[in-house]
């Protein structure tokens, strides 16, 4: 997925970390961050609260300027509509070409918070 960024090409799926509090979520999502942003990726590191209505278009328009990442950690906690709406936004623009990655962390259960299926950590 890195790669993909690299080259300015939307990665083919989004990276969901869960496991219980203490087990490394929120170190491999720095290292995560760490290593993308030497590749020369923006990343943008957030805990889970309110997202913007507008999420898709801003998305859409940061991945104009280059490749991004956005990192969520706590992504429990994201109210499941939250939760699909970012995923949802990720899917979209990825498929119109955006250079984009969004990664979750969170404790069991994120993967009701509306993710397609869990990369464990």
């Amino acid at each position: 997925m890195a790669a993909d960024l690299r080259e300015k090409r939307s990665p083919s799926a989004n990276v969901i970390l869960y496991g219980p509090r203490g087990n490394g979520k929120t170190v491999l999502l720095n290292v995560i961050g760490d290593r993308l942003q030497q590749a020369g990726t923006a990343v943008v590191q957030a805990t889970a609260n309110g997202a913007a209505a507008s999420v898709e278009q801003m998305l859409a328009a940061r991945c104009a300027e280059g490749p991004l990442a956005l990192l969520v950690d706590e992504a429990h906690g994201l109210d499941p509509t939250i939760g699909g709406g970012l995923l949802d936004a990720s899917q979209t623009i990825r498929r119109k070409g955006a250079p984009f990655l969004l990664v979750l962390a969170g404790t069991p259960g994120i993967q009701h918070t509306g993710g397609p299926g869990p990369v464990h950590s």
